[in-house]
């Protein structure tokens, strides 16, 4: 008689109890696996976070926030003067902004032995600053003379030259 009553009373209050404790153990180990995850994709990211700033870093490298004219002309200057060939005139032309980076254009052209001119070209491909060809233009003078005018774009990241000093 007093194990109906014990029952009634105390255990299905009890089961009820562990019933709902064991759901929310349950709904916990998801949330814990969950969280498990998001840990493993914290640290994925964090790696790819690490392989962006060197990245950056090394564009910062050739891609200056300042113009630097002076080490831009006597740089250019010292390749015509390296590959033997002539260039009379320099022309800066304006920046131009954009969101995340500026630009300016540096017009000249240099005549010389057509393989000093390809050389010089190659050099350029290779400069230290980001550079790009606007325009190119060879002209062919005699059998071994070539003529180049070129329009480069010279790269700078967002930052103003004032900024900088």
């Amino acid at each position: 008689m007093l194990l109906p009553l014990y029952h009634t009373y105390v255990f299905s209050g009890q089961l009820l109890q562990l019933r709902h404790l064991g759901s929310l153990l349950q709904e916990n180990r998801e949330i814990l696996q969950g969280a498990a995850s998001v840990q493993d994709e914290v640290k994925r990211l964090e790696t790819i976070l690490e392989a962006n700033k060197a990245e950056v870093l090394s564009i910062g490298a050739f891609m200056p926030p300042y113009q630097d004219l002076p080490g831009l002309i006597v740089g250019f200057w010292n390749l015509i003067e390296e590959h033997e060939l002539k260039s009379k005139q320099l022309f800066m032309g304006d920046e131009v902004e954009k969101p995340r980076y500026s630009y300016y254009t540096v017009h000249f052209s240099v005549l010389g032995k057509t393989e000093n001119v390809y050389a010089f070209l190659e050099d350029l491909e290779r400069y230290p600053r980001k550079l790009g060809f606007a325009e190119l233009l060879l002209v062919a003078l005699e059998e071994d003379t070539l003529q180049a005018e070129l329009q480069l774009e010279v790269y700078m990241l967002g930052q103003k030259e004032e900024e900088h000093k």
